[in-house]
């Protein structure tokens, strides 16, 4: 089904119409992957927004990682013990703000760690990290690995290592108290850690069995059920009318338990039973598909009526761009006199001179009347 709803989310991007399920490449690399933990997979990875509670939408992000995967609950501990016991008290105040932010280049030596080279700093920058970093990373959930918070807790002294030779600088010292601390530290806080995720487990496997079979509402097995919520809510969302999509699952009737379930005989199909996690409902009926039918056929004449004025108002500009170019005056262009031409001419005036000089010349050896 969530191939299905991709090939049509994807069929909409071609089509340059509204995409209403979002499935990334990775998603659905992992149709096959089994989340027993889950009421339903397809629900998380639709990202519902309305469900809340138990039933709130928990996309499955992990890569894996086994018992080593680190947990939200256990990310939320992980920071408390490092904020709480790394580098604590007031005598440890000026060794953890050394370390709390990044180290930036400092060639005047003005700065709290002294002169930074930036050689130095750029040969370091494989292992450039703070203690600061590290609990930002665990607050936004970027660690998905238990031993991934150690290595990087490491990077800070071989970072500090790198940038100063001296092993008595105080940044290099603060550095390497801190490692040593968490050392110390880390066998006991992975214990608490493993503690945390299987809390973290049970509370999502309970999240899943929010639909299991639920007892006759008034003690009688044809005992009337108790109304559905008349406002979403944990485990509960209302369809969209009037009818959605038929691919638009988001905007479908949600149930995490049979009792909302509109369609009674499915209800009594589940009691006492436990195949069924969650249910999508859609319902329909003749009046709601004439009404679904009437907005169609709107949007279909709207979209058409939009399509004739933007032709319109096409044709309109296309005349409006010939008129202006009509009215525009035709500029001339000078001939310009060809060689040939220009040739002749000089030739005709060096003839005419030479006929001049011709004339004065026999003018002037002519012997007078008088003589």
């Amino acid at each position: 089904l969530q191939r299905q709803l991709a090939k049509e989310g994807l069929q909409n991007v071609i089509e340059d119409k509204a995409q209403v399920n979002h499935f990334a490449t990775d998603d659905l690399k992992k149709l096959f992957l089994f989340r027993p933990k889950t009421a339903s997979d397809l629900h998380d990875e639709l990202q519902c927004t309305a469900c809340r509670g138990r039933a709130a939408a928990r996309k499955h992000t992990a890569s894996g990682g086994g018992k080593n995967a680190l947990s939200a609950a256990a990310a939320a501990l992980c920071r408390e013990r490092l904020d709480a016991r790394i580098l604590a008290g007031e005598e440890n105040a000026a060794a953890r703000a050394l370390v709390a932010k990044p180290i930036a280049v400092d060639a005047s030596g003005d700065g709290p760690h002294g002169v930074v080279e930036k050689k130095a700093w750029t040969d370091a920058k494989a292992y450039h990290m703070d203690l600061g970093t590290v609990l930002r990373k665990l607050d936004d959930g970027d660690y998905k690995l238990i031993p991934d918070v150690l290595k990087d807790i490491r990077r800070i002294g071989k970072c500090s290592a790198k940038l100063f030779a001296d092993a008595a600088h105080p940044t290099r010292a603060a550095a390497a108290a801190l490692v040593a601390e968490v050392e110390t530290l880390w066998g006991d806080l992975v214990g608490e850690l493993y503690a945390a995720n299987d809390a973290a487990a049970s509370e999502a496997e309970a999240a899943s069995a929010i639909c299991a079979p639920c007892p006759p509402a008034g003690g009688g097995e044809d005992a009337a059920p108790p109304p559905p919520p008349a406002e979403d809510g944990d485990g509960f969302k209302k369809q969209l009318y009037p009818l959605p999509k038929e691919e638009d699952l988001n905007n479908w009737s949600h149930h995490a338990s049979i009792d909302t379930i509109g369609d009674e005989v499915l209800k009594r199909a589940l009691r006492g039973r436990d195949d069924v996690s969650f249910v999508f409902g859609m319902y329909q009926d003749w009046e709601l598909i004439q009404v679904d039918s009437a907005r169609l056929k709107e949007e279909e004449a709207e979209a058409a009526k939009r399509k004739e004025e933007d032709k319109r108002a096409a044709a309109e500009l296309a005349a409006i761009d010939e008129e202006e170019e009509e009215e525009k005056p035709k500029k001339r262009r000078p001939k310009k006199a060809s060689k040939k031409r220009g040739g002749d001419d000089a030739a005709a005036a060096a003839s005419e001179a030479a006929s001049e000089e011709a004339a004065s010349a026999s003018s002037s050896s002519a012997p007078s009347p008088a003589a």
